[in-house]
């Protein structure tokens, strides 16, 4: 399983969870999120209140609004103590960032130690999302 929950420094929060497209449900149902982030336009997931937000530079390149928005959705959530799965296809590019992004957003980490808590298996295989999360925290974070 490569679901990752990255560890909180505030018990007020809910949980960022970051999952591939194989495993969304799985993640939504065990963790009972309040939000799906679906980064790749996968559509609804039954039963879980489900956003798209995809970034708009190509496939894997986040802008700041992109971003600005994944943490206008999701802010909201986590402060109110509800739980967030943020997943793409593969987990590892897209969706760690936009998690990244949240726990900046939240306070809990900062801007290398939320990225590098959101990674669930090894690197970002996007430069380009690393790239628009980084140009992101250098305006917000």
């Amino acid at each position: 399983m490569y679901i990752r929950v990255p560890a909180h420094q505030s018990p007020d929060l809910g949980k960022v969870v970051v999952a591939p497209l194989d495993q969304r449900e799985e993640a939504a149902s065990l963790h009972g999120a309040a939000l799906v982030i679906d980064c790749i336009g996968e559509g609804p997931l039954a039963g879980f209140r489900t956003v798209t937000c995809r970034p708009s530079v190509g496939t894997h390149g986040w802008t700041v609004e992109d971003l600005d928005r994944v943490v206008a959705l999701g802010l909201p959530v986590l402060r109110a103590g509800g739980n967030v799965v943020v997943h793409c296809e593969s987990g590892r590019s897209r969706s760690v960032a936009a998690a990244a992004a949240l726990l900046v957003a939240a306070g809990s980490h900062g801007p290398e130690a939320a990225y590098e808590a959101a990674k669930c298996r090894g690197g970002s295989r996007s430069r380009k999302a690393r790239e628009g999360y980084a140009a992101w925290c250098a305006v917000r974070g």
